[in-house]
């Protein structure tokens, strides 16, 4: 979802002609890059070429319904390859810690983030709860019944 106006993202100019490729796109030099490739592909020519720079030409025929991975099938039309939503360039997420105890102020060495621990416990076929000092708060198990046998349910032992 982008936030703005639509004018404000065109990538290309809506007036333009259709690219070939003879004649490729013509970007608008004042717009953002929009770094998410999506949508549809669909291969009209294929050469293969190997190391010796020997080529062989793949027909046409052949790729009007190509061999694809499952998630790139698209009911559309079988030429077509589905691109999945995609981040074509270097990206870095930046996470900003909060603090533990007060969601409005960042994480320090002072103010740890840290508000608990969950730990598996082998022995018992339990988690064990810790809160942020690592004081033990107790565990969640599953039930056993009368009988000694397992309910299925989970129950918390604190």
């Amino acid at each position: 979802m982008l936030i703005g106006l639509e004018s404000e993202y065109a990538f290309f100019n809506i007036d333009d002609p259709i690219p070939t490729v003879e004649e490729p796109l013509t970007q608008n030099p004042d717009a953002p890059l929009f770094p998410v490739r999506a949508g549809h592909l669909k291969i009209r020519r294929l050469r293969i070429v190997d190391s010796f720079g020997q080529f062989h030409d793949i027909a046409e025929e052949n790729l009007k319904s190509p061999a694809r991975a499952e998630e790139l099938e698209t009911k559309v039309d079988p030429a077509l390859l589905r691109l999945p939503p995609r981040i074509v360039q270097p990206t870095r997420l930046m996470f900003r810690m909060l603090s533990a105890s007060s969601d409005q102020a960042e994480a320090t060495k002072l103010n740890t983030p840290v508000c608990g621990w969950i730990v598996p416990d082998h022995l018992d076929q339990a988690l064990e709860v810790y809160d942020g000092a690592g004081v033990s708060l107790g565990q969640v198990q599953l039930r056993i019944d009368d009988r000694g046998n397992l309910s299925g349910g989970l129950e918390w032992q604190g």
